[in-house]
């Protein structure tokens, strides 16, 4: 099949397959509001279906995809299981890596081949946090960072930065990872268990997911079922105190969109190198969670002094406005075009 050919010029028809923590839909929004032809298509939910049930879902989105596949001058695809769209329709891509498919399905014998494939095919291969470069350079040596978008959602003031000292013997504590190894499992349940033990009334939510959630559960959290993205942003900008992913020291969406918030965080961050500077939050490499917790109740105004430079940085570092930036040379590139 012949690649539309454009004018030399002209910015390149995107359309983003599938959106991994609202990144696709803060790039295209952001995209959109430049006046760019940037559009999305949100693969339909599969979890907790059985196995013939995703597949049947999966093979009548694929047909439905094709007319809108086929007007798109470049595909940016979102998750490395899902190259085979590009593939449909035959037209060039970005593939773009989030985590889970570098971490567990990459090593999935199952699933390695169809990664592994779709990262091969790739016009251009992104990558989500740069804790993921050495893994995705193994099959892609021109692999390259592009820090996710942080949503226009997050970019107004604040309701609050910090903690309100009312709350500093009953906090309301949100988990905003999924309850899984990948994710410090381990640590988010030691971690509940230590607070339900030192601070009996506060309240501890989180969502229903992940292979750990009954024991989350067990532990105290309350679990909510998957949100809306708009709703999850509702209940993170409503907690005092949110634990973000303990594991890998890269910080995900849900730790930039808290600090971007106003909200203290808890997580762990060894990307320092990766960003030039250290992200000023409460940083588990460098303090044990439960000392961090006792230092933001203890401390309102040094609380709120952090989350201000918190979400500073994260502003600055993970502005949807960059994304299209960056991303618009890879387009190019990916079209041959100069």
């Amino acid at each position: 099949m012949t690649r539309p050919q454009q004018p030399e010029q002209s910015a390149p028809r995107v359309l983003h397959v599938n959106d991994v923590a609202g990144i696709a839909s803060a790039a295209v929004a952001q995209a959109q509001s430049d006046g760019l032809d940037w559009r999305l298509w949100p693969l339909p939910p599969v979890r907790g279906s059985a196995v013939p049930v995703k597949i049947w879902r999966r093979v009548r989105d694929l047909a439905r995809f094709h007319a809108a596949g086929r007007l798109a001058d470049v595909l940016h695809v979102h998750y490395g299981l899902f190259g085979y769209y590009a593939w449909s329709v035959r037209r060039p891509y970005v593939l773009h890596l989030h985590g889970t498919d570098v971490r567990e399905n990459l090593q999935s014998r199952v699933l390695r081949p169809l990664i592994i494939a779709a990262i091969r095919r790739a016009g251009a291969v992104v990558y989500s946090t740069p804790d993921l470069a050495d893994a995705v350079r193994e099959f892609r040596a021109d692999a390259t960072w592009l820090p996710a978008p942080l949503s226009v959602d997050v970019e107004g003031e604040p309701a609050q930065l910090g903690l309100a000292s009312h709350v500093a013997t009953a906090p309301r504590i949100v988990f905003a990872s999924r309850w899984d190894p990948v994710k410090g499992l381990d640590r988010q349940l030691d971690l509940a268990r230590a607070i339900r033990r030192t601070y009996p009334s506060s309240t501890m939510v989180g969502i229903d997911w992940g292979i750990g959630a009954p024991l989350a559960a067990d532990a105290g959290v309350g679990l909510l079922p998957m949100l809306p993205t708009a709703e999850f942003r509702q209940l993170i900008a409503g907690a005092d105190i949110v634990i973000g992913q303990l594991a890998s020291g890269a910080l995900g969406v849900a730790d930039l969109e808290a600090m971007a918030l106003g909200r203290p965080l808890i997580a762990r961050f060894a990307q320092a190198s990766a960003y030039g500077d250290e992200a000023p939050i409460w940083n588990t490499d460098n303090v044990a969670p439960m000392e961090a917790l006792a230092a933001i109740l203890a401390d309102c105004d040094a609380s709120a002094q952090r989350c201000a430079s918190a979400r500073s940085w994260a502003l600055a570092h993970h502005s949807a406005e960059a994304f299209v930036r960056a991303a618009l040379p890879l387009y190019a590139g990916v079209l041959g075009i100069s």
